[in-house]
């Protein structure tokens, strides 16, 4: 959640009308919390399992987009109270995390869901609608796409009718500040393509 927090605490800051002198009420201590909750409640109500455990590998278990790409069933080792997940990173380095019980949870509910999917590539955990593995822009744009809806209304997240997931900011959207080169959560996401 470091991305976002730094977006937001940029934001704050020039909250004075872009005066940097000028600090907004809010603690910087607390925005990070705040963030999280907003993000975690967006990922609960988000009607997708793949997309919710998607959204939670970042926060959870640090990873990057590429190392969710790269993510194969037999990487994720889940028992009823704990898992771990093997991930291979920049440079080919390898490293296995421990599975946060949020996490566990909606990687399982994927796992369960995943062998309806017909034609699936049998080894990649994420798999787009044709059932190949999902490419890193799918993934971005699923986290993206959570992100503005952590962000409310007017943010061009789900259910809103400036702009839905995976489509080009409106005019309207960029007047409110939430293009791609919008604050707070909504000009957070764009950070998740680095990885």
């Amino acid at each position: 959640m470091i991305f976002v927090w730094l977006t937001l605490t940029r934001d704050i800051r020039t909250a004075g009308g872009g005066n940097p002198a000028v600090l907004s009420p809010l603690s910087p201590l607390a925005v990070p919390l705040l963030l999280k909750l907003r993000y975690l409640r967006a990922v609960e109500a988000w009607p997708g399992a793949r997309d919710r455990a998607i959204a939670l590998l970042p926060l959870y278990a640090g990873t990057r987009i590429a190392e969710i790409r790269a993510l194969d069933v037999a990487d994720v080792r889940l028992s009823a109270r704990k898992g771990e997940i093997h991930l291979v990173g920049k440079g080919e380095k390898s490293r296995t995390v421990p599975v946060h019980p949020k996490l566990r949870e909606a990687l399982a509910a994927w796992l369960a869901e995943r062998p309806s999917r017909r034609g699936a590539d049998p080894a990649a955990l994420f798999t787009s609608g044709r059932g190949t593995r999902m490419t890193t822009d799918a993934i971005a744009d699923v986290i993206t796409a959570i992100t503005k809806a952590a962000a409310g209304p007017g943010a061009g997240g789900r259910g809103d009718p400036v702009g839905g997931a995976g489509e080009e900011p409106s005019a309207g959207s960029e007047q409110r500040g939430a293009g791609a080169a919008g604050g707070g959560l909504a000009g957070a996401a764009g950070v998740f393509h680095a990885g």
